[in-house]
């Protein structure tokens, strides 16, 4: 360092301005020259700024994959239905699409409603619905039924019993009820004990429980 030197150093446009002049008195440029290659050496500058800055790690704009509003309304769709099937004693039996949130007598109510001869019992109407759930209403009786003639044996009557009876059976639910008294009307009474296994959700290992509870 010189003597004539500041100890401070001055600002870079100051600096830049210096060795201009500096070159220009050796090139013999003019003042309106001094300008020009003045704004050449800025813009040299600004340009070396923006492409650091573009280069910095973090700042890739392809590393962004911008997410569209179908895609995000397609996620959503997927989750604003539900789908339930309601089978038994109502006006529309079938398949429905309901609400999140939505409950039994909903989808009782999406289905046409009640049939007349309708017996909710112990239904719990008030039931949330998930995805794919059944909802199975059961019917009232026509008189006395068979099964009743016959609970004096201690054994129910396949071909009489309505589905509360059956549900009294070992391992059958609501459902399973249900479907032992839809396979009797589409397909004329039992024969046999053992043509329970054509029922859907009937097993051999169920069958042998629930044999010496039934007749035909």
């Amino acid at each position: 360092m010189t003597s004539g030197e500041p100890l401070t150093k001055r600002p870079l446009r100051h600096r830049i301005g210096d060795r201009i002049e500096r070159l220009q008195d050796r090139t013999g440029l003019g003042h309106l020259n001094r300008w020009i290659v003045g704004a050449v050496a800025v813009v040299a500058v600004l340009a070396g700024g923006m492409t650091a800055a573009l280069s910095w790690p973090g700042t890739d704009s392809h590393s962004i994959t911008p997410v569209s509003k179908e895609s995000t309304e397609a996620a959503d769709s997927t989750t604003d239905t539900l789908i339930v099937s309601v089978a038994g004693a109502v006006n529309e039996p079938g398949v429905v699409r309901l609400d999140p949130g939505d409950r039994v007598i909903d989808a009782i109510e999406t289905a046409g409603g009640l049939s007349d001869d309708a017996d909710i019992g112990f239904l719990n109407l008030a039931r949330p619905l998930d995805d794919g759930d059944l909802v199975a209403v059961n019917r009232i009786a026509d008189g006395p039924t068979e099964a009743a003639e016959a609970s004096a044996d201690g054994l129910l009557n396949l071909n009489g019993a309505d589905a509360a009876d059956l549900e009294q059976l070992s391992g059958i639910g609501p459902v399973l009820a249900e479907r032992i008294v839809q396979y009797r009307r589409d397909n004329g009474p039992f024969g046999d004990v053992t043509d329970l296994a054509q029922v859907a959700g009937i097993g051999q290992s169920l069958l042998r429980k629930i044999g010496d509870e039934v007749v035909v």
